[in-house]
Formats: C-alpha cells, sequence, structure tokens
C-alpha cells in the first residue's frame, strides 16, 4: 500500500477515478495521463484545502492534525475520502481553475452585469458557500456536496 496523502492513498484515488468515470471520458483520460507525482501535489493541495474549512462538530482526538474523523466517529468518512479526489480531479484541470477565478474576480469588484456588443452576461450569487470556498482551493462541485454535510455550524479554534 503507498503513501496516505490526507485522506486517501493513491490507489484509492486512482479507483475512484476508475469507478467514477468511463474509460472514455475525458477527465479520466487525463488523470491517468498524469504522474503518480502530479497526482500527488493534486492530492496533497486537495487535502489542504479540505483542512481550510470550518466544519461542525470537533476532532474525534482533538490531538489528530487533521479535521477528520470528527467524534464520536473514529473512522474517516468515504464522502471525505471522494471529496479530495473529486477536489483533485478538477485542480488537475487549469481552464476549470480560470473560470472559477474569472468569475470570483468580477464579484470581488461588485459586477453583477456586464455586456460587450450583443454579449449580456449577469452574474448570479454563488451557490451556498460557493464563493468563499471556491477561494480555498475547493473548486470541485461534487465535492462541495459530498462536504455538506460537514460544513458550517462550527467555528475554528487555532
Amino acid at each position: 500500500m503507498s503513501e496516505v496523502v490526507g485522506y486517501v492513498t493513491l490507489e484509492e484515488a486512482d479507483a475512484y477515478v476508475t469507478d467514477h468515470f468511463m474509460s472514455s471520458n475525458m477527465t479520466r483520460v487525463a488523470w491517468e495521463s498524469l504522474s503518480d507525482a502530479d497526482k500527488m501535489v493534486l492530492l496533497r493541495n486537495s487535502y489542504r484545502a479540505i483542512e481550510m474549512l470550518t466544519f461542525r462538530g470537533r476532532k474525534t482526538d482533538m490531538a489528530q492534525p487533521s479535521a477528520f474523523p470528527r467524534w464520536p466517529s473514529t473512522d474517516v468518512p468515504t464522502q471525505i475520502k471522494e471529496a479530495q479526489v473529486a477536489n483533485a480531479i478538477v485542480l488537475a484541470d487549469e481552464s476549470s481553475q480560470d473560470d472559477v477565478a474569472y468569475y470570483d474576480k468580477l464579484r470581488t469588484f461588485g459586477v453583477k452585469s456586464y455586456h460587450i456588443g450583443n454579449l449580456s452576461e449577469t452574474l448570479t450569487a454563488p451557490a451556498e458557500g460557493a464563493t468563499a470556498t471556491s477561494y480555498q482551493g475547493i473548486y470541485s462541485q461534487e465535492a462541495l456536496r459530498l462536504l455538506s454535510p460537514w460544513l458550517g455550524g462550527g467555528f475554528k479554534i487555532v
């Protein structure tokens, strides 16, 4: 078994991709074309982004380095592991990150709509928590969905 990166091993991440994407899917093709070292970087970045979030409840053991498991459980939930991988997959797609950053930047500057020739675009409010989390590196909507049962209602104690 390989090194654990955050909550998952590289083998677990690869298995998630194989289980969730058809062999012809471009997301799977892109993931499989990455070196193991690049996959590890993406998994580490995704883990760090998850660890920056504020979760409900408390750690099972206050001395544990990671946010999970959460009391009273002693295991890291499968959804948390899947969220780490789902976000790492999106982190691999730089154009997706650029799109999120572009719209977040527009919102930061208070842009609600704009017109360029015949093109007009109106920005809606982001989904609950989307802006705050995308600034912290959670770009995957699937990861947000998987993390949502543990998000909010708490505060970070440092």
